[in-house]
């Protein structure tokens, strides 16, 4: 598609180019009469999405009859917005839907293009002049009226006109007298004159607002808030007073009630306020429910104030039992306070409640991780597949629980069972195809483990781990060692304090027979295994953590071997011999270490 092209596509469904061309005057001459039947053809062709066949009938058509607004307007949406065109075609092009405009401005497509053309190219008083005119077409339509009150407001707001405020506030009125007590009218209307800090109109309009609306429960809140950002605690009470009087059950005044005295630093009175909410048996569960989360999400960092969260989630339980969305907002407030297994207990609740919330499953499968719970993680992960088989979060956390109980066919069963589909996060999917490589290669299926972490890599290219293991199960298995050591390098770029990749860069340029740049990788990895033994000589044993840099007897074997054949025996003597301390059951280094040689295998 050319750039022309795409540009018409864009335009092509914005607006009815054609509307208000019907009523044609009469007394034409044959170029005016062909002109509007390549007119009428080019809307064919732009119906048929034969873009640049309507672009040149609309030029043509302009040429047959260049004093056509119609014809010249529809051009001028084209030209207006193509990259080509410079600021003279571009003033010319404006004039022209202008002129289309006002041949027809009750034409609403083309107000609309006319108004939205006038506003990129920031000609406001353009905007104002075209909703002043439509405003006095139809004065009893409320929406031009509207639309020129905020273009009025925008222009008093950012340029500090107060005139144009002054303007869009008659204007509101104007429409207030035909719509008295309209309470968005009258939010605009106070908002207005808060811009222009006149806070005796705003009082003024309020107190007008209540005589026009004095049984209104949203009035009153309205205006109680008002209130409270002017400033006016006693007025901002007095109203909320009046709203008890509508209605004293009704949970958006039992919460405003409650704001307003947390906004006094009056906590006892805020609580009190709560909990009546909590305890109203006509007040529907799920305003309580908002007015829960509003209150714990206030009070949670405080932690002197939880054992009158727990005793709000206790009333709203007793007299609104058996709903999940309370135990889920319960288990996962158990979840900030690190109280895990009650947190798990509650997601349980609440997928036996409503089964069918995935993400709650979800959550369940997390808090049970939180408590190490392998057990009830594999047989949490079973169900939630059953009822989702494309859950590929619980695929991956039953599949790494099956791991841990070497249970791995179990483990690789559950990640082939999963249903891949599209949008499923690509990490989660990653992170379960290293699982299925490291299984598979444990099982010594070496094809299908590369290809496994083939496809981990494809889902994430982040994922430095699967570039790891794929690097180093290729050097075990003497191929593609060119590919080994870019998975290695970028594994290593990444994490460059990781000895786990360092030794698997070291062991693939080993096996590519470059043993002075193994030796550098290795002597890296040693290094960063001692000084973490050093760090944790210096912590105490309770505090002491297993780390991933921890010394291991592969890391010394393989130093052994590369230390060997960069002729340095002795020092690769002394390394199989702490690799023997560690792991003294394996054969194949004990006959290094005795032999004081590296054996080909």
């Amino acid at each position: 598609m050319s750039r022309l092209s795409a540009t018409l596509l864009l335009l092509a469904f914005a607006c009815a180019f054609f509307a208000g061309y019907a009523s044609r005057p009469s007394g034409r001459g044959a170029d005016q009469i062909k002109a509007e039947y390549i007119f009428l053809e080019a809307a064919n062709a732009r119906n048929s999405h034969s873009l640049d066949d309507y672009y040149m009938m609309l030029r043509r058509a302009a040429s047959l009859d260049p004093e056509d607004p119609y014809i010249r307007g529809a051009l001028a949406e084209v030209d207006i917005l193509l990259p080509t065109v410079d600021s003279s075609g571009t003033e010319a092009a404006y004039a022209d839907l202008c002129r289309r405009f006002l041949a027809d401005p009750l034409s609403e497509p083309n107000a609309e293009r006319y108004i939205d053309i006038a506003t990129r190219l920031r000609r406001y008083d353009d905007v104002i002049s075209a909703w002043e005119l439509l405003d006095s077409l139809q004065p009893s339509r409320t929406d031009p009226a509207m639309n020129l009150a905020t273009v009025l407001v925008n222009k008093g707001a950012t340029s500090g006109d107060q005139e144009a405020l002054r303007r869009a506030v008659d204007i509101i009125g104007r429409l207030q007298q035909t719509q008295p007590g309209n309470p968005t009218l009258a939010s605009h209307k106070i908002a207005v004159l808060n811009l222009m800090a006149d806070t005796a109109a705003m009082v003024s309009e309020l107190a007008r607002f209540h005589r026009e609306a004095p049984a209104d429960m949203q009035a009153m809140l309205f205006i109680s808030s008002t209130f409270e950002k002017l400033g006016m605690a006693d007025s901002a009470s007095r109203y909320l007073d009046f709203a008890e009087q509508i209605d004293s059950e009704n949970g958006a005044l039992r919460l405003a009630r409650a704001n307003y005295f947390l906004n006094r630093g009056d906590s006892a009175t805020f609580i009190s306020e709560v909990l009546k909410a909590m305890e109203s048996p006509s007040m529907e569960y799920a305003m309580k429910f908002d007015i829960l989360r509003g209150t714990v999400s206030t009070l949670f960092a405080d932690t002197s104030r939880h054992s009158q969260i727990e005793h709000m989630f206790g009333v709203l339980q007793e007299v609104n039992p058996g709903e999940a969305s309370l135990h889920t907002f319960y288990a996962e407030y158990q979840l900030e306070k690190d109280n895990n297994e009650a947190a798990a207990e509650h997601f349980r609740y609440s997928v036996d409640l409503e089964p069918s919330d995935q993400e709650v499953w979800d959550r369940l499968l997390y808090a049970l991780g939180k408590c190490n719970d392998t057990e009830r993680i594999a047989e949490a992960s079973k169900e939630t597949l059953r009822r989702f088989p494309s859950d590929a979060y619980a695929a991956l956390m039953g599949a790494t629980a099956l791991v841990v109980q070497n249970k791995e066919s179990m483990a690789l069963g559950m990640i082939d069972s999963l249903d891949i589909e599209f949008g499923q996060e690509p990490r989660i999917l990653s992170h379960l195809f290293l699982i299925k490589g490291d299984l598979l290669y444990k099982a010594e299926n070496v094809d299908s483990a590369l290809a496994a972490y083939d496809k981990a890599i494809s889902f994430n290219a982040d994922n430095y781990m699967a570039l790891n293991n794929a690097a180093y199960f290729m050097a075990e298995e003497d191929r593609t060692l060119g590919r080994a050591e870019l998975y290695a390098s970028i594994a290593v770029a990444a994490e460059p304090e990781n000895s786990t990749f360092l030794d698997t860069y070291a062991w693939v340029m080993f096996k590519k027979r470059d043993y002075q740049r193994a030796k550098e990788l290795i002597d890296q990895a040693l290094s960063i295994c001692l000084r973490n033994e050093d760090e944790e000589e210096s912590v105490t044993d309770e505090n002491a953590v297993e780390s991933e840099n921890a010394i291991s007897a592969e890391i010394y074997d393989h130093a052994g071997d590369i230390y060997f054949m960069s002729g340095n025996p002795a020092e690769a003597v002394e390394f199989w011999g702490k690799a023997l301390e560690l792991d003294p059951d394996n054969e194949r280094i004990r006959r290094k270490h005795t032999n004081r040689a590296y054996f080909y295998e």
